[in-house]
């Protein structure tokens, strides 16, 4: 039976537009020293035809990263505000952790496969083949668990997203490491703080995450939502597809 909250929590706090630029002066980020990948993700072809996007409605998240040498990989994520409903199978499989953004609280299970280097930019390329990248275990997943399955030959890539990632640093007046993101695309610009913490420690987390942002005069508005919502509904209206409703 799965429990009624995780375990383990990540906190996010998102800032976007020109408040990136002082947030990364603030906390001394140095672009250079950022582990740069491409990010796609992968929605149903005819859901887009049809002005929708199927799978993020359904909760499923279907996203590739590429990166130099052996960080590139894909993750299957179910995401929702209940336990995503996992038989036995998978319960072991998944990784079960919360996911808060501002009010918003989800729940989100992960299944990541590494992805050797050149795969995923070859089957993002022109004529290329998404079976390549999500295969094995993921496949199994989307075709027998998922109804109705999920096909990854129907599905069509939506990106790429420059992304910079810097690793987990220490911040006075928080008890975890932060960790930061850039996401870039076209003229979206997001950059997420985010931590890691029991689920017994993530209110009052939140709280001290959100204070030390705004104590480095960073100003956070009160409404957060989830980037990859955002982005997957930019990339879907200007691939030629306009989805309304997106969430």
């Amino acid at each position: 039976m799965n429990p009624s909250h995780p375990k383990n929590i990540e906190i996010k706090v998102t800032v976007d537009g020109r408040l990136v630029a002082e947030a990364i002066d603030a906390f001394d980020l140095d672009p250079a020293a950022a582990q740069a990948r491409s990010i796609w993700f992968c929605e149903s072809a005819a859901g887009l035809h049809h002005q929708r996007l199927d799978l993020l409605d359904r909760g499923i998240i279907l996203r590739m990263r590429a990166g130099a040498f052996d960080s590139s990989d894909a993750t299957v994520k179910l995401r929702g505000s209940q336990p995503p409903q996992l038989s036995s199978t998978w319960q072991d499989k998944f990784e079960v952790e919360g996911d808060w953004s501002g009010e918003q609280k989800m729940i989100s299970a992960s299944l990541t496969a590494k992805i050797k280097a050149g795969v995923i930019e070859s089957a993002v390329a022109e004529g290329g083949c998404l079976q390549d990248v999500f295969a094995g275990l993921q496949t199994r997943y989307l075709s027998e668990e998922c109804e109705p399955p999920v096909a990854p030959a129907e599905l069509r890539a939506l990106g790429p997203i420059a992304a910079l990632k810097w690793k987990a640093f220490s911040v006075d007046g928080l008890s975890s490491d932060v960790r930061a993101e850039q996401w870039a695309v076209d003229d979206l610009l997001f950059l997420e703080f985010s931590l890691r913490v029991k689920f017994r420690d993530a209110k009052d987390a939140q709280q001290e995450l959100r204070q030390v942002i705004a104590d480095h005069g960073i100003k956070i508005g009160n409404q957060q939502a989830p980037k990859t919502s955002l982005v997957l509904r930019h990339l879907a209206e200007t691939s030629g597809d306009t989805v309304a409703g997106a969430r």
